[in-house]
C-alpha cells in the first residue's frame, strides 16, 4: 500500500491486490465544491527479463459542476525497460485514451529515471495530448519535465518543473510529488 500527494492538491492511495495487479484511487481535495476523482486498475500483462508491460482501465469523474457530474472511462498501457536488476534506472513509455465520446483524446508520454547516487535519481519526461476526433481538435499539448528524485526505503520525493512547449510565453511550473510506501 502507498500514499502519494502531487503538489498537495492531488491525493492518491494505492493497494496491491496481487503481485501483478494494483488498484489506485486519486482525488483532489474539494475546491469550491468541485471534486476530481480517478479509480484505476493496473495489471502486468507481460514480463520478460528487464521488460514489463501493464494494461490499465480507469473511471474518471468530476463532481460538483453546475451542469451535473461527468464520468468518463480511460484505457491504456505502459511499458518499462529496466537498466539494472532492482529497476532503479529505467525508461518507460505509456499511453491512455480518455473515452469522451466526441472529445476522445490520447495522452502519451515517455520517461527516464537514472539513479546517479543511492540518494538521488535524475528524472525526465515528455508528455503529449493528441485529439482522436474532429470535435476534440483543439485539445492538444506537449510538455517537458526534468527533475530529481530523492529516494528512500519507504518514501520518495520528486522535485521537478513542467514546461509547456506549444503555448507562447507559458510559465515554467514547479511540481512536487511525495510518496510513502507501507512495507510488509
Amino acid at each position: 500500500m502507498y500514499l502519494s500527494t502531487y503538489d498537495i492538491v492531488l491525493l492518491q492511495v494505492g493497494y496491491a491486490l496481487t503481485d501483478s495487479t494494483q488498484l489506485t484511487l486519486t482525488s483532489t481535495i474539494p475546491i469550491e465544491g468541485l471534486v476530481f476523482a480517478d479509480l484505476t486498475l493496473k495489471s502486468v500483462v507481460a514480463q520478460d527479463g528487464p521488460v514489463r508491460v501493464a494494461a490499465l482501465g480507469s473511471i474518471t469523474g468530476l463532481w460538483g459542476l453546475d451542469e451535473g457530474n461527468a464520468v468518463l472511462g480511460r484505457i491504456g498501457a505502459v511499458a518499462e525497460f529496466c537498466f539494472d536488476d532492482g529497476c532503479r534506472s529505467s525508461a518507460s513509455m505509456g499511453g491512455t485514451v480518455l473515452l469522451g465520446g466526441p472529445y476522445t483524446v490520447l495522452g502519451a508520454g515517455a520517461g527516464f529515471i537514472w539513479r546517479v547516487f543511492s540518494w538521488m535519481s535524475i528524472l525526465a519526461e515528455a508528455e503529449t495530448l493528441t485529439p482522436l476526433t474532429v470535435t476534440a481538435g483543439k485539445v492538444n499539448g506537449l510538455s517537458l519535465s526534468p527533475g530529481i528524485r530523492l529516494p528512500h526505503r519507504t518514501w520518495s520525493l520528486d522535485l521537478s518543473v513542467v514546461q509547456p512547449l506549444d503555448v507562447p510565453n507559458a510559465p515554467t511550473v514547479p511540481f512536487l510529488a511525495f510518496t510513502y510506501r507501507f512495507l510488509r
